[in-house]
């Protein structure tokens, strides 16, 4: 290692050793520098164990590669490619963590059944945790099922405290506790948690989706359409993507340029809900009828958009009907973050929009 200000000499070693102790050289390696650059080390760094099976670490590491394309194809591919490393070997706890994780995209982006995909996940989790019961990232993935599925709030609070207990600085953890947060309504404490994510991983797309849900909940809209925009440069096509940076442009009177934006979502219900939001915005009601039309042909596909339209259009009888059938059925994609949505700034004084945030046991204010 160099430092590439003055060309100093900072740290080399060789490290010759079997494939299947790559995680504990990996360790090693993280300790010895953090000794050579003078930096404290977390005291919680405790020693991997060693792996049965070194065709189960290349799988692993193809799964991570394949989830991280945040599509369809590559989550079904990610699931494939732990469930092989399980099958190798079974006590490889990671392994289960990121299986549960790729099961819990496939529910929230609408690729799989709700029921299905977060009972998976939840299996997966509980079962890494019977490997090891301090798994801080099993505890924080268990409080997002919580969060996202069972609608237990204080359940998901404990399991994301014990996480951060467990491991106070790790990024994914954080990222996490700022969803829960953003749910809660708790919004300087979630775009601390978030800033806190990025700090870790200033290249994670998922990051400044989050960053900018909670820009946007707190009135900042410049920074949330800067948040979104920067979530796009990184995974051009990840689910969502246009359609936040788009509602972000219609919030902010760019209603023709948000159309645009809408138009490239890859979800067809987001891309739907948002072009029949702009159509309204643009006081072409056929046209925003239409899209409408399209959506609710397949009433399954994520009824909270459509309760969004209905909601931005001011239309609180609609609105709180698909509200409830998102209710009926479990409708995780964002329905546990509607506290903050700004598509529902018209009709947050009705006495039926203040019931339903009663009934998901959300607080008003």
């Amino acid at each position: 290692m160099i430092d590439s200000r003055d060309g100093r000499h900072l740290f080399s070693q060789s490290y010759d050793r079997d494939l299947n102790d790559v995680l504990k050289m990996q360790d090693e390696i993280a300790i010895a520098l953090a000794q050579a650059l003078q930096l404290e080390v977390e005291e919680n760094i405790v020693s991997r164990p060693a792996l049965r099976n070194s065709d189960a670490y290349t799988l692993y590491l193809q799964g991570l590669h394949a989830s991280s394309r945040f599509d369809q194809e590559g989550l079904e591919q990610a699931v494939s490619d732990f469930e092989r490393v399980i099958e190798l070997d079974s006590s490889f706890a990671p392994a289960h963590l990121m299986l549960g994780n790729a099961y819990f995209l496939l529910g929230a982006y609408g690729f799989m059944p709700p029921a299905v995909a977060f009972e998976r996940d939840r299996r997966a989790n509980e079962r890494a945790l019977t490997l090891d019961p301090n798994l801080a990232f099993a505890h924080a993935q268990l409080g997002d099922i919580h969060r996202a599925y069972d609608w237990d709030w204080a359940a998901a609070d404990k399991e994301l405290k014990l996480a951060l207990a467990l491991a106070p600085a790790d990024g994914d953890i954080l990222f996490y506790a700022a969803v829960q947060s953003l749910g809660m309504g708790r919004l300087d404490e979630a775009l601390k948690q978030v800033n806190a994510a990025l700090a870790y991983d200033p290249l994670n797309p998922s990051r400044y989706q989050v960053l900018t849900l909670i820009q946007s909940s707190r009135g900042r809209l410049g920074e949330a359409e800067t948040a979104a925009r920067r979530a796009l440069e990184l995974t051009p096509m990840a689910p969502f993507g246009h359609y936040f940076l788009g509602s972000m442009l219609l919030f902010r009177g760019q209603t023709d340029v948000a159309l645009t934006e809408f138009s490239q979502e890859t979800i067809d219900s987001a891309r739907l809900g948002g072009t029949a939001m702009a159509y309204f915005d643009m006081g072409r009601k056929t046209d925003s009828d239409l899209a409408l039309a399209q959506m609710t042909k397949h009433p399954t596909d994520h009824p909270f958009f459509v309760a969004r339209v209905y909601a931005f259009r001011d239309e609180p009888n609609e609105a709180v009907k698909w509200l409830d059938l998102a209710y009926a059925q479990k409708d995780s994609g964002m329905l546990p973050l509607i506290k903050g949505d700004s598509s529902f700034n018209k009709i947050r004084a009705d006495p039926r929009y203040k019931a339903f945030l009663k009934k998901m046991n959300l607080p008003e204010g």
